[in-house]
This record gives C-alpha cells, structure tokens and sequence, in this order.
C-alpha cells in the first residue's frame, strides 16, 4: 500500500551496531536480520576435536583494512615463545596476489584462497586460535564461524563486535592495535587449552 503522502521504506541491518549506524542517518523503521551460518558445517567431529594448537587461523577479505600484514607480525613475534607456530590465512580479495608475494618467503605462513564453504569450516574446526587484527568491520562473519567451531578468538576491539564478543569472558579484544597484546594473548590461548 504505497502512498506518495507516506512511503515506506524499512532499512535492514544485520546487527545492532548496523542498526544504530543507520539510524544516525534515517528516521524510519529498521530491522534487524542478523547474519546465518550453516551450524551443523562446525560441529565438531573425531578429528576435529584435536585442535591443533600451533595454527593460528586468519580468515578475511584480502584488503589493507583487515590488518594481514599486523597479523604475520604478530606470528614472527609469537614464534620467538613458539618456534612450531604456523598461520593458516584464508580469503580472496583484491590484494590477494599481492600478500602472497609479499609473504612468499615465510614458510610458517599458507594462504588459501580457492576453498568452499564446507570446506573453509573445516580449517576453522582444527586451528588452535582466529586472530582478527582487522582496523575496520562491517560485521565479521568470520567471529561467527569461529564461535560455530569452539574456536578461541582474538580480535581487535571494535564496536561492530560487542553484540557477540566480551572481552576476558568468550574472546580477548585487543584496543589500539597493539602488536604486544596480540602475541600475549595468543600465546595465552594456545598455551592454556582451558582459557
């Protein structure tokens, strides 16, 4: 029932940090759709529940905002406590060839970037920690994912992420992008299965 006198229009948004984004700049109706998964893709099964404790899972969209390049610094410097660590790094992106080149000579490091779905869940059910380092986030469907799988999380402190993550309760959120933090905590998770 349009009517020129009153148009609706409803905005969605997919979380309540998008709502309140929105909401700064429209006055009419938004909803909230929160963003799915495919659950049963991360339950754990026999293999996955061997966590392999010495991977470190990047999961993004290959872009300078993501913070790749904070998250291979942070595994140079975890690997001075722990020489077997390695990094996993998921993802497609405009700057894909790019940080494959950039990072061709680190052996620790594997990009992925051709992976199903079904496939993706799969490196999510064995890492032994997701580190997030992104500066900027729409939303983070990668948190989710890790969630889904039991994955332990570290991540950058944005406010895109306080509607799923509490800092020192299910995550450790890291402010002002401080390499420091980063490799602590990741230390800490890996080094304490029961954190």
């Amino acid at each position: 029932n349009y009517s020129p006198a009153a148009p609706s229009l409803l905005l969605i948004g997919c979380n309540g940090h998008s709502n309140e984004i929105i909401k700064r700049y429209y006055s009419g109706p938004v909803a909230n759709i929160p963003v799915g998964i495919g659950l049963g893709l991360y339950k754990k099964d026999e293999i996955g529940e061997k966590a392999h404790e010495n991977i470190i899972l990047f999961v993004a969209r290959f872009v300078c905002w993501k913070g790749l390049d904070m998250a291979v610094d942070v595994l140079t410097e975890a690997r001075k406590y722990r020489e077997n660590l390695k990094m996993i790094c998921i993802g497609q992106g405009p700057l894909k060839k790019y940080y494959i080149d950039k990072y061709k000579d680190i052996e620790e490091l594997t990009f992925i970037t051709d992976l199903n779905y079904e496939d993706v869940a799969e490196y999510y059910k064995k890492a032994g920690v997701l580190l997030a380092t992104t500066q900027y986030e729409t939303f983070g469907i990668n948190i989710i994912e890790a969630m889904a799988a039991g994955l332990p999380i570290v991540a950058s402190d944005l406010d895109v992420f306080h509607d799923r993550l509490a800092n020192n309760v299910n995550c450790y959120l890291v402010s002002g992008g401080r390499k420091d933090i980063f490799v602590t905590k990741v230390l800490d998770l890996l080094n304490n299965k029961n954190t």
